[in-house]
């Protein structure tokens, strides 16, 4: 009897293969080259409003890559108080100049601030990430990581402009009772198929400045049975996400900005669907010191059933920060926020140590 796969399956299993044949090639005409970088970062925070007892933290995060030929390797651990785990592992082959595919665990293409930024905090300037980029174990509402196949590819124009496209397919979270990215190292069931891909512009391919679009669609099954009972035959949430986003530097000051909207069908609960934004803005004023503001908003947040199952509410929140850079790749950041939720206001005062080595 033939074996029935689904799509799901099929994709692992066909990912699984590519990473056994890139293990058995040889390389012998090429040299290898490797790189560390270790972040770390220590956080005090003091909640002003909220119930939240304040709260003090340390994270380190280990960046390794690896590239020989066309192979590559990337990997980055994390380890705190509150988590350690594989954030990322990647497996990527050089297929032409431009283009590589990768196998393994990555962060979402349609997540612009994450893969950008990733988990160290020495790279962004902010202390926090956008609401609506927040990773899974930050409570954030959409997938933030997926485990499989990712397409990375760029054309550049003539003129030195060009297209960057970015596509993956693979396991995305469930939902226990917040969502849990599939860890490849340590595999659960419940994990259902995930898309995700963005397509950007850049007026110079060799630089920062671009704007573009953010796609991505999951299936999200449902593994808490708490959740599950509240509604009959409630198993699982199909997501669809699409949006838009900038990246713009001028002089001393850079400006991101993203809106999305999340369309989500839960059997039994009902249809909804919300707008998320932000606006980021960073100023240079010397070469130490930088400031921030961010601006984050929700509408229609309020009458989503599945921000209420992952108590994920906000309205809007305003950030206001100030980033001092000091001796060799160490920074101070103090970072004050307000939050307007359903349920009331809350703030927080933040002060963070991050650097990162060597």
């Amino acid at each position: 009897m033939k074996q029935k796969h689904t799509p799901l399956s099929f994709v692992l299993d066909k990912a699984r293969m590519l990473l056994a044949l890139s293990l058995l090639i040889p390389f012998p005409a090429f040299s290898a080259t490797q790189d560390l970088l270790v972040f770390i970062d220590g956080n005090a925070t003091e909640y002003v409003d909220g119930v939240e007892e304040d709260d003090v933290t340390l994270a380190v995060d280990f960046v390794y890559s690896y590239n020989r030929g066309p192979f590559k390797v990337l990997a980055e651990y994390t380890y705190s108080d509150e988590e350690n785990e594989f954030e990322r592992i990647q497996f990527g082959w050089q297929i032409e100049d431009n283009a590589t595919i990768w196998l393994g665990r990555f962060h979402s293409p349609d997540n612009y601030w994450n893969t950008t930024f990733h988990h160290g905090q020495y790279l962004q300037t902010a202390i926090s990430r956008p609401w609506i980029d927040l990773f899974e174990d930050e409570n954030g509402p959409l997938a933030s990581h997926i485990s499989g196949l990712l397409l990375e590819s760029t054309k550049e124009n003539a003129n030195h402009s060009g297209y960057d496209l970015k596509l993956a397919i693979g396991a995305g979270p469930h939902l226990e009772p917040n969502l849990e990215p599939f860890e490849p190292l340590n595999p659960s069931v419940g994990h259902d198929l995930s898309l995700s891909g963005r397509i950007s512009f850049l007026p110079d391919i060799s630089a920062q400045n671009q704007i573009g679009l953010l796609f991505s669609k999951s299936s999200i099954s449902v593994n808490d049975r708490t959740i599950a009972s509240l509604a009959r035959r409630f198993d699982r949430v199909h997501q669809t996400v699409l949006g838009g986003y900038i990246d713009w530097g001028l002089a001393s000051s850079r400006v991101i900005a993203s809106v999305k909207n999340t369309k989500n069908e839960l059997s039994g609960l009902g249809d909804d669907s919300f707008w998320s934004s932000y606006i980021y803005v960073e100023k240079r004023l010397t070469k130490n010191w930088q400031l921030y503001a961010r601006i984050d908003h929700v509408e229609g947040g309020e009458r989503s059933p599945y921000l209420s199952l992952l108590e994920a509410e906000l309205s809007k929140q305003q950030v206001l920060g100030v980033r001092w850079d000091f001796y060799s790749r160490h920074a101070i950041t103090l970072e004050i926020a307000h939050k307007n939720l359903d349920s009331g206001n809350d703030s927080n005062l933040v002060l963070q140590w991050s650097t990162v080595f060597p």
